[in-house]
């Protein structure tokens, strides 16, 4: 058994997604190594932390899909209570978009931005196409950001 990077719960070896929260675990080549998954989804709303924690977790996260090769990071922080977009999905944007200028990211879209056939959406899944089941319910979501590393 291995662990979800996303979830922690214990998911089999041989399994490409987890059956709790759908991320992928693993992808394989033709000869049966295992790779580093392609994308991992964070929930930085995840016990409702302050702004600061939120965006230690990004960047650790950040680190940790650098180190093993993740090539888009989803992140979940939500769209705010009041409906105008929360305090953390502004700060995350913010910082990574800074990233983006300091060249540390390759590209970041708005989960507002994302649709299927146009746009940002059509030019990353033409990139990563594996990513059209992981990102289902990415796409016209203002609650996600998705970083392509």
């Amino acid at each position: 058994m291995e662990v979800c990077p996303v979830c922690g719960n214990e998911v089999a070896i041989d399994a490409a997604t987890c059956p709790f929260c759908g991320a992928t675990v693993c992808r394989e080549t033709g000869n049966g190594k295992k790779l580093a998954p392609l994308s991992r989804t964070v929930n930085l709303k995840q016990g409702l932390p302050v702004v600061d924690v939120a965006l230690q977790r990004m960047n650790g996260e950040l680190a940790l899909a650098e180190a093993l090769g993740i090539r888009v990071l989803i992140f979940i922080h939500g769209y705010g209570s009041s409906g105008k977009g929360g305090r953390i999905r502004d700060e995350c944007r913010k910082v990574l978009d800074e990233m983006v200028h300091h060249r540390r990211l390759r590209a970041v879209i708005a989960g507002e931005e994302l649709h299927r056939r146009t746009g940002a959406g059509k030019m990353l899944l033409r990139r990563f196409p594996r990513l059209a089941e992981d990102c289902a319910t990415v796409f016209n979501n203002p609650g996600v950001t998705v970083a392509v590393l």
